[in-house]
């Protein structure tokens, strides 16, 4: 057992495994392996990596693909990750760093690739991320970039990724709802960003939610140059924080794209989009969504220079206080 393994069971409970576990202060390169951590039907435990990154390590993982990372079939447990880089809940924080080329992760559970922690980072490219698909089990994330880990994405493909569950609260609605993402942000590091991607078939196709007590003042995520296909639900949706979206092409869903307002915020939510294409939405092109709750923060909306269609029209907008601002939109 590694002292990354360890940590993460001293921070959890119970016993980590891992099909690969790294913990070094050093640099490792995997190519041309196939890595099939599947537990048994019914095992439950939040501690089940494919390929686990630690210790400050730095992994090159290129040529290769992650076929099973959890129960097989999964279950609701929340464990079984692809790739795990850093752990944010460890003491000591485990750091991590993936560099991913001609990759495909497929088989997990939970999440397909988490980078998690300060310090933690990836650069993510020419891989492909594919979930069960629908599911009446679990709440699936293809990437998740967490408590203060950055994240680069591009030229890949994230899909499959869609909870099926009404009585446990899943369905369209943003603000009420479970929902499964193709790429979760959720305090991410300052410049984290998603380009030339393709992401289809998820309920949300990425998520951005930035934590902490004050609002940044810059963007923490761009989103840039991707396609977002036939996301169910939304393509984009801007949570709490700052992001934005620009040149991205959205066609077949709900929304396109999606500001959300509700009590609790800590701060309100800000997306920029620009030079976007938004088309064949049931719903809007564009939409916020808010509780419409005594003391809602303010939010904000910007859209410029995009071509935007939809039915019933071409922005919905339900709060009394979320300022949406649209300039040579056509």
């Amino acid at each position: 057992m590694t002292t990354c393994d360890a940590a993460i069971e001293n921070a959890f409970g119970g016993e980590d495994q891992d099909g690969i576990s790294i913990c070094t202060n050093g640099s490792v390169n995997i190519t041309g392996v196939i890595v099939d951590a599947a537990w048994p039907a019914g095992t439950c435990s939040d501690n089940l990596q494919g390929i686990l990154v630690g210790g400050g390590a730095k992994l090159t993982f290129t040529k290769s693909s992650i076929t099973a990372a959890g129960a097989v079939p999964l279950n609701g447990c929340q464990g079984g990750i692809g790739i795990q880089v850093g752990q944010s809940e460890t003491m000591p924080l485990q750091v991590g760093h993936l560099t991913t080329n001609t990759v495909s992760v497929s088989g997990y559970q939970k999440n397909g690739i988490t980078i998690d922690g300060a310090g933690s980072t990836a650069k993510i490219s020419k891989t492909t991320v594919t979930g069960i698909g629908a599911t009446d089990q679990i709440a699936q994330n293809g990437i998740q970039v967490s408590a203060g880990a950055r994240a680069s994405i591009t030229r890949s493909v994230v899909t499959g990724n869609e909870r099926d569950d009404a009585a446990g609260g899943c369905g369209p609605d943003p603000v009420a709802n479970v929902q499964s993402t193709g790429l979760l942000f959720f305090g991410a590091a300052k410049g984290s960003t998603v380009t030339n991607s393709t992401i289809t078939e998820n309920d949300i196709g990425v998520y951005n939610f930035n934590t902490g007590v004050t609002a940044p003042k810059v963007s923490q995520l761009s989103v840039t140059r991707d396609k977002f296909v036939n996301n169910r639900y939304e393509g984009v949706v801007f949570d709490q924080g700052f992001a934005t979206a620009s040149n991205d092409s959205f066609s077949v869903g709900n929304v396109g794209i999606q500001s959300i307002q509700y009590s609790g915020q800590d701060f309100g939510s800000r997306g920029v989009a620009n030079a976007d294409t938004v088309s064949d939405m049931t719903v809007a092109a564009v939409r916020v969504s808010s509780d419409q709750a005594a003391g809602d923060i303010l939010g904000s909306l910007s859209i410029s220079n995009s071509k935007i269609s939809g039915n019933p029209g071409p922005v919905l907008d339900n709060s009394p206080n979320f300022v949406v601002s649209q300039s040579n939109n056509f």
